[in-house]
């Protein structure tokens, strides 16, 4: 929407300024009760405002990169933090962008004593004024991976600019958490001076942080390098959120925050986003739901998998799938490597959308014997699985965001026995 069509409806209601930079009928009428500020950019000086606002603070400022599970992460952090220094500002929902990123920080207050800004990039050249505006004291890159691939062409160019927030908070004397199990990242940690680099791994115990998951009980045991273990039972499946859990802790750890404090703020004040690798229970159905249906991307969705192939059920296991979008000219590619995933780990395959069609073909294609089926609509998908799932089975629902796929999971939830 253009915010022009909404600046006489907003003085109306009492705003005591506006920014404009276009003409706006019958806006002279408020020049003696509202400030009336004409730029050439709206954006720009939103932008401007944000950063002008931000350098008023002098708090742990931690920005939050990455292609897959910023969202977890943040508030898997939020909360952690929440238990040490109590007031914690943090990006709403995903509002990681050029408007979201200023609009976060606009709500910092002197109560606040840290700040965590998700920043999310779909562009080449879009990270570096991102790090410019938020100019973070500290800095998480979760993972790289396929992500808006319209723009950013490849995962290679993913990765460079992805990168561009940890050399960026490095090269401004900030802290970093490095990933040493992303083959993307872990390359690049010889380049920066160690006081400033605290690593996590799941795979590697050399890692500052080194994490021991259990799927079977959602425990991840972490032993840090001087040889401390910390266990934490997490309500996040799947060792891609273990990983989310470890790099969290590992930053807050390196902010010098206390291990029982941290923990405490964990277990009190985590709640994990709606939508987002949270299992629901349908009672009048005697269902298991993965909601997982928030944003999809081959990674995420590839990790999804993992948790519904992991997790034990009575009855069958339904996988409801929808389009993935933004993947660049290897979409379909994307789309029909999901079946290394599939083929001999579910039998109920449910797909929407266009891109879907491919995955679909290639599950024919493979000879795939379980049910393989693709639906024209939404509200087709929906009327069979509610039709056909029973007591005893569990289901992932997913899919990218403009797909809509929490209209699976309503359906399901108002169903009747």
């Amino acid at each position: 929407m253009d915010g022009h069509d909404y600046v006489i409806q907003a003085l109306g209601k009492g705003a005591s300024g506006v920014i404009v930079h276009k003409t706006v009928p019958h806006l002279d009428e408020h020049l003696q009760s509202a400030n009336i500020y004409t730029v050439n950019d709206t954006l720009e000086a939103y932008r401007k405002l944000g950063a002008s606002w931000r350098a008023k603070f002098d708090i742990p400022v931690i920005g939050i990169t990455g292609s897959v599970g910023k969202t977890t992460s943040k508030e898997i952090l939020t909360s952690l933090l929440q238990g040490s220094l109590n007031s914690v500002l943090k990006t709403i929902g995903s509002q990681n962008g050029f408007v979201g990123i200023p609009m976060t920080l606009l709500d910092l207050r002197v109560n606040h004593k840290a700040a965590i800004i998700e920043i999310g990039i779909d562009e080449i050249g879009a990270m570096l004024p991102h790090m410019e505006l938020v100019r973070p004291t500290a800095c998480l890159l979760t993972a790289i991976g396929p992500e808006h691939l319209e723009k950013l062409k490849d995962v290679e160019t993913v990765a460079k600019e992805e990168l561009i927030s940890l050399q960026w908070t490095h090269d401004h004397n900030g802290v970093i958490s490095v990933n040493l199990d992303d083959p993307y990242i872990s390359p690049h940690v010889k380049s920066w001076k160690k006081e400033n680099v605290t690593t996590f791994s799941l795979t590697e115990s050399t890692a500052d942080y080194f994490g021991e998951w259990s799927e079977s009980t959602q425990t991840i045991t972490i032993t840090d390098n001087k040889g401390e273990k910390t266990k934490v039972k997490t309500p996040l499946p799947g060792i891609h959120n273990a990983r989310n859990f470890l790099g969290a802790f590992a930053l807050a750890k390196s902010l010098g925050q206390n291990t029982e404090k941290l923990i405490d703020g964990f277990i009190h004040h985590f709640e994990n986003a709606e939508g987002r690798s949270r299992w629901e229970h349908v009672d009048q159905l005697g269902i298991d739901v993965l909601c997982d249906y928030y944003n999809a991307s081959p990674v995420s969705v590839g990790a999804a998998l993992d948790v519904l192939k992991s997790h034990t059920a009575k009855g069958k296991k339904w996988v409801a799938l929808a389009d993935m979008l933004e993947l660049g000219t290897d979409e379909l590619k994307f789309h029909r490597d999901l079946s290394k995933k599939i083929v001999g780990a579910f039998s109920n395959v449910l797909l929407f959308g266009n891109r879907m069609k491919s995955l679909h073909e290639e599950l024919k294609h493979l000879k795939f014997s379980g049910e393989n089926l693709h639906f024209e609509t939404i509200e087709e998908l929906t009327t069979h699985l509610k039709k056909n799932i029973h007591s005893g089975d569990i289901c992932l629902i997913k899919g990218s965001r403009s797909m809509k796929m929490e209209r699976v999971w309503k359906a399901l939830h108002e169903s009747k026995s």
